[in-house]
């Protein structure tokens, strides 16, 4: 046991554990700083506000937000719709068809030609590392491994979950999975585990000592179920690394390999910050109607 922790907590026996194991922080602590102090290099277990998470595109997981896995799991829940026809989630998909990366982002000022030539699934935050190259073929192995895990085999050429347009097939699968998991919340309540699958994974971003906000890796799906059955916190798996501070904004990777001006990256840090998605990206009849 390291110092640190023996002075914080010297009777929690549980922090001697095997280097590879998951900490579960819950009952210590919400704060992912004092958690990740404890952890080092180890992943760890906190609760979070759900209404303090958000995808990549800044859409917040809030049960009266424009999230279309919310808005379609909460139509499900609530006896609208049956089936992916007619959800919000198709909605969506045939509303937002971006062309490329820059489309799919809309951000303010002349994109740059990287992005411009992106696919829209393309989409990278500046101040991570993920080479916006790998798109295609992460993206592709996550439409393979997702579809196969729920009874299909659908390539990318069906689409992807975050833009349209998606295949029948595509949009019916994602439908399901969302179904799926409201009859199984409702039924059993939300069952984790410590399997590398059984956590919502989620990486912080930090906005100088106005807190965190989180942004989804893994568990999109069951993120948006829980907001859409009105659950308030959520227990979520992180690993902390290098925090994203607007200060150093210049030093961000895809600032500096200029995919984002300064200014873009900083925007699009606030709209994932304040929960604003893409101003294309949500369709007109939704404006100003919550639920």
């Amino acid at each position: 046991m390291s110092y640190f922790a023996a002075r914080l907590f010297p009777n929690r026996s549980w922090f001697v554990r095997s280097a590879a194991s998951l900490l579960d922080m819950r009952d210590v602590t919400d704060d992912p700083i004092g958690a990740a102090k404890l952890a080092g290099s180890r992943p760890f277990l906190i609760e979070v506000s759900l209404s303090d998470c958000r995808n990549r595109k800044g859409f917040p997981y809030s049960k009266d937000g424009p999230h279309p896995f919310v808005r379609t799991a909460r139509a499900y829940a609530e006896g609208h719709v049956n089936s992916y026809q007619e959800s919000p989630l198709q909605q969506y998909y045939d509303h937002y068809q971006p062309k490329n990366a820059a489309e799919a982002l809309a951000l303010p000022g002349d994109p740059s030609p990287m992005l411009l030539a992106a696919p829209p699934y393309g989409v990278v935050v500046p101040w991570e590392g993920r080479a916006l190259a790998d798109a295609r073929n992460r993206c592709d192995q996550t439409a393979k491994r997702e579809s196969r895990a729920h009874g299909a085999n659908l390539l990318l050429e069906h689409g992807t979950s975050g833009v349209g347009p998606v295949s029948l097939e595509k949009g019916v699968l994602e439908f399901s999975r969302l179904a799926r998991l409201v009859d199984g919340i409702r039924a059993n309540g939300y069952v984790r585990s410590n399997k590398p699958d059984g956590d919502i994974v989620v990486k912080p971003l930090l906005w100088d000592d106005q807190g965190f906000r989180f942004v989804l890796k893994v568990g999109k799906h069951r993120a948006a179920v829980l907001a859409a059955l009105g659950f308030d916190r959520i227990p979520v798996r992180m690993k902390f690394g290098k925090v994203a501070k607007m200060e150093n904004v210049d030093q961000w990777p895809h600032v500096r390999d200029g995919l984002f001006s300064p200014a873009q990256a900083l925007e699009l840090f606030r709209r994932i910050w304040e929960g604003e998605p893409p101003p294309n990206a949500v369709p007109p009849s939704w404006m100003g109607i919550g639920g």
